[in-house]
């Protein structure tokens, strides 16, 4: 018999709660990458990443690792509206391949398209299959290849690629570190951090820089270089 509405709700709430996260391909939406998987975008689990800390789990559980961490400042294109997403490029703009971004206000779509260079990290759940047909068997698994310079598979352990070499001018995601050195449990972050610093209790009480601020050799929050 056909679900009632209560029942519908839980369902898509279980459904949203048990999201995977993929790596797309370069310039992919997620509803193309969740659709490769057999899975349809949980646009809802967007919202689940506003920071550094389910930025690196959410790509660490797509198979990626994030050296760098960006969050958008609404000043560099539409593209960094979709993310979080991993520059997995030799290089991307001004970001160097590995530098992963992401929104403090999501405002992704699963149609959105990332920023050059950039492979979007895709929360998919469920399945586009009916439920009243069983699904069809898998695809037999194609062993593992080296990646092609600039370009990540969606999913599978494969050798590293060779660091890229480093560009004339570091970029500011070689710069940028949010975090002060200074802690916060009991006293407070010191004054000479600077207004734009933040008791971050999720990361252990640490001092850490706003979005948009770097901290210096001294520990201060600064406005950020692009």
């Amino acid at each position: 018999c056909a679900l009632n509405a209560v029942q519908l709700r839980a369902s898509q709430h279980a459904e949203a709660a048990t999201a995977k996260w993929y790596l797309g391909q370069v310039g992919a939406t997620c509803t193309a990458t969740c659709k490769a998987h057999r899975m349809s975008c949980s646009a809802a689990d967007f919202k689940s990443v506003t920071g550094w800390q389910p930025l690196f789990a959410a790509a660490q559980q797509a198979g990626s690792q994030c050296k760098y961490s960006w969050a958008n400042d609404g000043r560099h294109g539409e593209g960094f509206y979709n993310v979080p997403a991993v520059c997995t490029q030799a290089k991307c703009g001004a970001d160097m391949q590995g530098t992963c971004a992401y929104d403090t206000s999501p405002r992704a779509t699963c149609e959105g398209v990332p920023a050059t260079g950039f492979s979007r990290l895709c929360p998919c759940s469920g399945s586009t299959s009916s439920s009243f047909w069983p699904s069809p068997a898998p695809a037999p698994a194609r062993p593992p290849t080296a990646p092609t310079a600039g370009h990540y598979p969606t999913s599978g352990s494969y050798p590293a690629p060779a660091p890229a070499p480093l560009p004339p001018a570091a970029s500011h995601a070689t710069q940028c570190k949010a975090d002060t050195g200074g802690t916060c449990k009991y006293m407070g972050c010191a004054k000479s951090r600077g207004t734009s610093v933040v008791c971050d209790k999720k990361a252990g009480y640490k001092c850490m820089c706003k979005p948009g601020f770097c901290s210096d050799k001294k520990g201060a929050c600064v406005k950020a270089a692009r």
